[in-house]
């Protein structure tokens, strides 16, 4: 069910304009806008994004995301991506991180 529910989300993101797919340096799946990584999908299911301090503190504290799991106090959050009722989710912080790198 988790493999399912990444591959929806690649396969979905790759059809937004002006982002790109391809293997993420660490392994697992990258997603870049105009060449610039804004979030990456590791093998286990974990999405981490750069979404920037402001959306971080937002997000977390709505419980939407959780802090990163290495650097908790940068601009990067974490989600888990278990199953399809997480798509939805991972598509909705894709998108802010898309829009915060295009904003950079």
């Amino acid at each position: 069910m988790r493999l399912r529910a990444m591959s929806e989300v690649e396969t979905e993101v790759s059809r937004w304009p002006g982002m790109q797919t391809g293997v993420h340096r660490l392994g697992g799946i990258g997603f870049f806008v105009h060449g610039k990584e804004s979030s990456h999908i590791h093998g286990n299911g974990l999405l981490d994004c750069f979404v920037g301090r402001t959306n971080r503190d937002e997000l977390v504290r709505d419980g939407r995301a959780l802090p990163h799991h290495i650097f908790p106090r940068s601009g990067w959050i974490s989600f888990w991506i278990e199953d399809k009722k997480d798509v939805r989710s991972a598509l909705e912080l894709i998108r802010i991180a898309a829009h915060q790198q295009e904003a950079q």
